[in-house]
């Protein structure tokens, strides 16, 4: 949907992202594979808690018509 409303709106979004995914990317993993290596040996704590943010899929909501 190059050119759209939507592209435009995506481009901005994924820039603001990559400026937070710098500045986080010590917590961040690529997959589920390397999250699992990273907390095989983990311990959890009552106040850790886990949280997935998946943004590859993020508009497949979208309609395509």
């Amino acid at each position: 949907m190059t050119g759209s409303a939507q592209h435009e709106l995506a481009k901005w979004f994924t820039c603001l992202l990559q400026a937070v995914l710098q500045d986080l990317s010590a917590y961040c993993v690529s997959d589920s594979f390397t999250f699992v290596e990273e907390v095989r040996n983990f311990t959890f704590s009552p106040s850790v808690f886990v949280c997935s943010f998946d943004i590859s899929s993020l508009f497949t909501n979208f309609p395509l018509a």
